[in-house]
């Protein structure tokens, strides 16, 4: 049973919910299960989960608002750029433009919705249920996600096992 994750990456509910979220990750760093604790060692931040309700794999909500703002950014910049060139070209660039575009968009989607998240419930030091995100990313290289998924269900079960042998 691995209880030692060296490069997890963490994310907070709060960002994990948010609409206007560019990328999911608030920090980077470890995960540890050591005395009857999950200890999150981050660069920024560091968490420690005392007691676990439940250990779950989730899928980021579409966060629709930076989509849109990103989309109208980029048509910006494309019109901005079209209104320095002869007409002629405006309309050849606007047929090169839309499949770019029809693509674009259900892959950020994909992005968004094909990479897996381990949800943690814990109550925290006031009893009040919390909620943490963690992703193993210790293989991961840009354009890999079914390393980073293979790689994340390996830790969910390890943390699942660890959950129900610590009671």
């Amino acid at each position: 049973m691995k209880e030692n994750f060296p490069k997890v990456w963490f994310a907070t509910e709060k960002l994990i919910n948010s609409q206007a979220r560019f990328i999911n990750l608030s920090d980077h760093g470890s995960l540890r299960f050591k005395a009857e604790e999950l200890q999150f060692t981050g660069r920024k931040q560091s968490l420690k989960i005392k007691r676990i309700e439940s250990i779950e794999l989730i899928s980021p909500r579409i966060p629709w608002l930076s989509l849109i703002l990103s989309i109208s950014a980029l048509l910006m910049g494309l019109g901005f750029i079209l209104s320095r060139v002869p007409s002629g070209f405006i309309f050849t660039a606007f047929f090169i433009m839309m499949p770019f575009l029809a693509i674009l968009l259900p892959f950020m989607i994909f992005a968004q919705k094909a990479i897996l998240w381990i949800e943690i419930t814990f109550p925290d030091d006031e009893n009040v249920l919390r909620r943490a995100y963690f992703l193993d990313g210790s293989r991961f290289v840009l354009g890999t996600f079914g390393s980073l998924l293979d790689d994340t269900l390996k830790m969910y079960k390890e943390l699942r096992s660890i959950k129900s042998s610590a009671g």
